[in-house]
């Protein structure tokens, strides 16, 4: 298992953000930010699904991020329209 820091650099490397993980692992943003600050241990679960995103294809991950860019827009515009 990758230490947190070594997880932190990856995604660095790799132009992943906090907000893309814990989409893609469905938890919270400060939850994220406790395992890869060495705040929290990881979960197996939530280790393995980090790896996974890291690992994904640049067309894949360019693929999940339009997802969450439009999912993103649409919460914005219900919003707006609730006003």
């Amino acid at each position: 298992m990758l230490s947190c820091n070594e997880v932190k650099n990856l995604m660095l490397m790799k132009d992943i953000t906090q907000t893309e993980i814990c989409e893609y692992c469905g938890v919270k943003r400060p939850y994220i930010s406790m395992l890869i600050n060495g705040k929290q241990p990881f979960t197996e679960e939530i280790y393995n699904k980090m790896i996974e995103y890291i690992n994904l294809s640049i067309k894949d991950k360019e693929k999940f991020r339009n997802e969450l860019k439009e999912k993103k827009e649409k919460e914005k515009q219900s919003k707006q329209n609730k006003k």
